[in-house]
């Protein structure tokens, strides 16, 4: 069985951007939030406790695009960064 997603995950971690943020830097900032959970995660397997059992995400999972030129055209009108 192939798993989506949103089937399983080991940890979750939310972001905070700042208002100087932007499309740019987003990646950026998900890519950093996640360097905690990895090195816990290498730690639980370092010491071979055994993992979380993965768990079903609680959220429905959406496939997520990134904007065309004109979607971000008028987010930028309307203020979005």
């Amino acid at each position: 069985m192939r798993a989506s997603t949103r089937d399983v995950f080991l940890a979750k971690h939310k972001i905070a951007p700042e208002p100087t943020d932007n499309f740019a830097s987003y990646p950026l900032l998900q890519q950093a939030a996640s360097f905690g959970g990895l090195e816990d995660l290498l730690e639980a397997i370092r010491k071979g406790k055994p993992l979380n059992e993965l768990a079903r995400s609680p959220d429905e999972g959406r496939q997520w695009m990134h904007p065309t030129l004109i979607q971000y055209a008028r987010g930028r009108l309307r203020g979005v960064r």
